[in-house]
């Protein structure tokens, strides 16, 4: 799974990451984790309360973050990208709303 988007570990505003696996000790072993292949800014910027634009632009294997208008980061894809699998992934203590979502 690829995810870009506010937030993420460590404290960062934004984030582009694979979940991948520890391939080291072969195909039963290892453990999944978030792999941080580019982060930037201070989370405490983030608004409680406050509805941001997102939108994501992929060309070919090249992913970018656009918040409010301004681009913000991204970076290349780790493997080909398809238009199989598309959706939107929150985690938060309140209520989080989704306002016209396109592909």
């Amino acid at each position: 799974m690829l995810t870009i988007g506010l937030g993420g570990a460590w404290n960062f505003m934004f984030s582009f990451r694979q979940w991948t696996k520890d391939d080291t000790k072969g195909q039963s072993g290892g453990t999944t984790h978030w792999r941080y292949l580019r982060s930037a800014g201070d989370r405490r910027n983030l608004v409680p309360n406050r509805p941001y634009n997102l939108e994501v632009s992929v060309q070919g294997s090249v992913v970018t973050l656009i918040v409010d208008g301004v681009e913000v980061g991204g970076g290349i894809a780790p493997f080909q990208l398809n238009r199989l699998q598309t959706g939107i992934f929150c985690i938060g203590s309140s209520d989080i709303h989704i306002r016209n979502f396109t592909v």
